[in-house]
């Protein structure tokens, strides 16, 4: 949709939670996630990040939402549970249920017109109510273009989540399902959508792909890992007399020094990436997400199941002051990684934990994605 779209609601007992890029659309049960999913979006959260967020407890305890979110003319929608969609592309209708999958039904568009979700089909609800961003309760939602006809009456409404603000004409408060509409004396047009902020000071994108936002967006508190392994020599790094020299410093208890080379990363999925930067690996990396690194390297990997988060993990070079050719970071991903050095067992990597990486190295991020760390 664009950004003169219109939306509107009519009251029923689910929570919407509307901003700017996404919409997500929860059942009853799940009120205690609506403050922290009204955050993300209200701070311009998109696909990506709001998805992880959804799914960061699991799929278990979330019987059913609804998750649709817009970008440059590509409409992604995630439904699981009792819940259906409708989208307008050109003359067709596109319907799209998710109670008959076990995990959630998803489907991508192009070109969508206008979307209508339905939550509460028996509901007797007629007038619909005009909102922009907010919070509210549901039985059904709509996104059309604003110069659309609507055949139900349509009062304008300012949406106000805050319970502690004090009221004012025309707001409703979430939890109340129903709004007393004596109050408003007039239709007021509806408002577009404020139009996306500039970017002309941002300057040229220099990252090699960039799209949606990121890793988890609370990653878990964590407390430092004990001391790596330490890390073995590798055949033919060292002449005899250093390698002896190598031994006796691993007997003492120290990491052996790695000089840092070119190193490269041999991804399953059939990437080639040299290791020159700091590279961001994940299922939608975004370079915005990273504003205190200069030009990273974004690489993108496919996860069907999205065992791998937005920005899963980072690899950097090594420089004289670490050990290993390369470290690489868990950013706090929902499934964790877990990286095997030659020479010894599987370890998880905890969130914010840089590990120091050897040639022969093998790095798992889930969804059957792993990383082999080679010379160049």
């Amino acid at each position: 949709m664009s950004s003169t779209s219109a939306r509107s609601y009519r009251p029923g007992a689910w929570f919407a939670i509307a901003g700017e890029r996404a919409l997500v659309v929860l059942p009853p049960t799940e009120k205690a996630r609506v403050g922290g999913i009204w955050e993300l979006l209200d701070e311009g959260a998109g696909f990506d990040v709001t998805l992880d967020a959804l799914i960061a407890g699991g799929l278990r305890d979330l019987p059913g939402f609804v998750l649709v979110s817009t970008d440059e003319g590509r409409t992604d929608v995630v439904i699981r549970g009792e819940a259906r969609a409708t989208f307008v592309v050109g003359a067709e209708e596109i319907l799209v249920e998710g109670s008959a999958a076990t995990t959630w039904v998803e489907k991508s568009l192009e070109g969508v017109e206008q979307i209508t979700i339905v939550v509460e089909p028996d509901a007797e609800v007629e007038t619909s109510y005009a909102v922009d961003a907010g919070v509210f309760r549901v039985s059904r939602f709509e996104q059309v273009p604003s110069a659309s006809d609507r055949a139900a009456p349509v009062r304008s409404l300012h949406v106000v989540a805050d319970p502690d603000a004090a009221p004012g004409v025309g707001d409703a408060r979430v939890g109340d399902p129903t709004v007393d509409d004596s109050g408003v004396s007039e239709v007021v047009p509806l408002q577009p959508a404020a139009e996306a902020e500039a970017e002309a000071e941002a300057g040229p994108d220099l990252a090699t792909e960039v799209e949606v936002p990121v890793a988890s967006p609370n990653p878990p508190a964590w407390t430092p890992a004990p001391p790596g392994p330490i890390l073995p020599p590798m055949p033919g790094d060292a002449a005899d007399a250093g390698a002896a020299g190598a031994s006796a410093s691993q007997s003492a208890g120290a990491s052996p020094e790695w000089a840092p080379g070119s190193v490269r990363l041999e991804i399953s999925s059939g990437e080639s990436v040299e290791v020159d930067r700091v590279t961001i690996i994940g299922r939608a990396p975004e370079t915005k997400t990273f504003p205190d690194l200069d030009s990273p390297r974004l690489v993108r990997v496919p996860s069907a199941h999205y065992e791998i988060s937005s920005a899963h993990l980072e690899i950097r070079p090594a420089d004289g002051g670490d050990a290993g050719v390369a470290v690489v970071t868990d950013l706090g991903s929902t499934n964790g990684t877990v990286v095997v050095l030659p020479g010894f067992g599987p370890r998880d990597l905890a969130p914010g934990e840089p590990l120091p990486l050897t040639p022969g190295a093998l790095i798992d991020i889930g969804d059957g994605i792993t990383i082999q760390v080679v010379r160049a």
